[in-house]
């Protein structure tokens, strides 16, 4: 239902099965990583394959990125744990911009993050902030957000940037904030905020001194006070 409710060009569409060893194997894990691949995932789809061919889309390329094609990738997981890190090596493994649905159960997360040139190894990429959603309903209006239909066609490197745009939205919209001068920043920030305030509260819980527990205390509050004023500041 979520893939099909994508709408990419059926020209696209593979639906083909990948054996996890085509990842770990290519992506030169170590053993650590490839158990966490291993039994965490249930299986792993390419669902669709975007390219010039098949979208009438431009390939991109600047000095430090090349966008040739675009692989839509659904991951059945056996469960949520270590999810980032294995949405993190499939997407360093593979050389070209990937749509990554995570799917648990009944519930839907997706990942997307631009790629760099390495200019050390033509065969890899330098993958740059990773964004994801969180687990939601295959209703969501986010789907038609993310809808081909909707996404710019003006080249490769275009519509996937739409596509990351809309997540870092999508993120600020859970949030209460509506949109900013630059919603990446300002998603990074409160992100940085909330790990502050989550670390605190981690300290706090170990803490026995007194005078330190109030002097974290406080911290914390000043924390999530700037977070709120954040809020704020762009309803």
């Amino acid at each position: 239902m979520v893939l099909a409710n994508l709408h990419v060009p059926k020209e696209s569409v593979y639906k083909q099965f990948i054996p996890k060893q085509q990842f770990y194997s290519h992506g030169h894990f170590t053993q650590a990583e490839k158990d966490i691949f291993v039994k965490g995932i249930e299986r792993i789809t390419l669902y669709a394959q975007l390219t010039r061919d098949n979208t009438n889309m431009d390939t991109y390329r600047d000095d430090v990125k090349t966008y040739e094609e675009i692989a839509v990738f659904l991951l059945e997981i056996r469960k949520t744990a270590n999810l980032d890190k294995i949405a993190r090596l499939m997407m360093e493994a593979i050389p070209y911009p990937m749509i990554l649905i995570g799917k648990y159960e009944e519930q839907y997360v997706f990942y997307g993050a631009h790629q760099r040139d390495n200019q050390l190894d033509e065969h890899k990429i330098v993958l740059e902030k990773m964004y994801q959603t969180g687990f939601m309903n295959h209703d969501t209006t986010f789907i038609e957000k993310i809808n081909y239909r909707n996404l710019s066609k003006r080249n490769l490197n275009a519509f996937y940037d739409d596509y990351i745009q809309a997540i870092i939205q999508y993120n600020l919209e859970i949030r209460n904030v509506k949109g900013t001068e630059n919603n990446a920043e300002t998603l990074s920030e409160m992100e940085r905020l909330e790990e502050k305030i989550i670390s605190l509260r981690g300290r706090l819980k170990r803490e026995s001194h007194f005078n330190k527990k109030m002097e974290l205390n406080m911290k914390i509050k000043r924390t999530e006070k700037q977070l709120k004023q954040m809020e704020e500041e762009h309803v």
